[in-house]
């Protein structure tokens, strides 16, 4: 395999593909390779660590067909070190060289026909599309509010459910629940993502205008962006019954600045520190929210402007401050 490819291009989709990579000591050699795929005038890069997938499209020029796996950190490195132009990577069964200007880099690589493989995404079906910046604030609106665990798969997902135009993604960790829904035409269907590849996922959509494909199989999610192809195994299982979180029965409303809010607790946790287990008392009359701490580290009282709708008694409740914050 033969292929030239400008550094700046390389330097740029390696750090993606980067993201697919097993960087643990114990994982298999492969797992921590790039393959890096070349044919006609397409050149791909590809990685997996067994729970995220991905392709990445790499512009530059093929001149010899065939593939290589490279260590992916060490590719990484090599390519933010290169001089600017463009770079040669060639290889065979035994080395990959790596040269550009006056540099030649030499370096071992594994066994292509050991890598797990990636599915084939040129026949699924296209169960909706997104605008990637919608999506990106949806799913870092749920994200945050699942947990990382083994007990319960369930609490380390997002809950997708697609109907009736709308597109719903809930995360919750037991403690709390976070819901953001999105208007998208879409088939009806209902998943659960599994959360550490889905943060991967939220990173690499950065374009406010383009759009992103998810298409779904019957164990596969995959979403589809102009470079970039990532999948990920479906979490079997049937989520938690939502109906008592999202009953419309309330009986009070608060509308109050979220910049404030935000100032406000972040001042408060200059006192209520993760080993002081103490909450934020939050206190609510008409047309107020006053926020308190007391610890031995001292106290701190602040009053903030709202909007109060529905009962009219005072309201007096204690939240974890780093929850409130998130």
């Amino acid at each position: 395999m033969q292929v030239s490819i400008d550094n700046d291009e390389l330097e740029k989709k390696v750090a993606i593909a980067l993201k697919g990579i097993n960087g643990r000591s114990l994982a298999q050699a492969i797992l921590k390779c790039i393959i890096i795929k070349a044919k006609e005038d397409e050149i791909l890069l590809e990685a997996t660590n067994l729970e995220i997938g991905l392709r990445v499209k790499i512009d530059g020029t093929v001149e010899e067909e065939g593939c290589c796996a490279i260590d992916g950190k060490s590719l990484a490195d090599i390519s933010r070190k290169m001089p600017d132009g463009d770079v040669v990577i060639q290889s065979d069964e035994k080395t990959a060289v790596i040269s550009g200007k006056k540099v030649k880099i030499k370096l071992p690589v594994s066994d292509v026909e050991s890598f797990p493989g990636l599915p084939d995404l040129t026949e699924m079906k296209v169960s909706c599309s997104v605008l990637q910046g919608a999506l990106k604030d949806a799913l870092n609106g749920v994200l945050f509010s699942i947990a990382v665990t083994e007990v319960n798969q369930m609490l380390s997902v997002v809950h997708v459910k697609c109907e009736e135009g709308q597109m719903r993604l809930t995360g919750l960790d037991g403690h709390r629940i976070a819901i953001r829904a999105l208007e998208v035409q879409t088939e009806e269907m209902e998943l659960n993502l599994p959360g550490i590849p889905l943060k991967e996922i939220a990173k690499l959509l950065n374009s406010e205008e383009q759009k992103v494909d998810l298409c779904v199989t019957e164990h596969l999610a995959c979403f589809l962006m102009p470079d970039v192809w990532a999948s990920m195994r479906l979490v079997e299982g049937k989520y938690f019954d939502l109906s008592a979180f999202l009953q419309d029965k309330t009986n009070r409303k608060i509308r109050i600045d979220k910049t404030q809010l935000k100032d406000s607790v972040s001042r408060a946790l200059l006192l209520l520190a993760d080993k002081v287990q103490k909450p934020l008392v939050v206190q609510v009359a008409e047309n107020k929210v006053t926020l308190e701490a007391a610890t031995t580290a001292g106290e701190m009282s602040e009053s903030i402007n709202a909007v109060t709708e529905g009962e009219s008694e005072p309201l007096r409740i204690g939240y974890n401050p780093r929850y409130l914050m998130e």
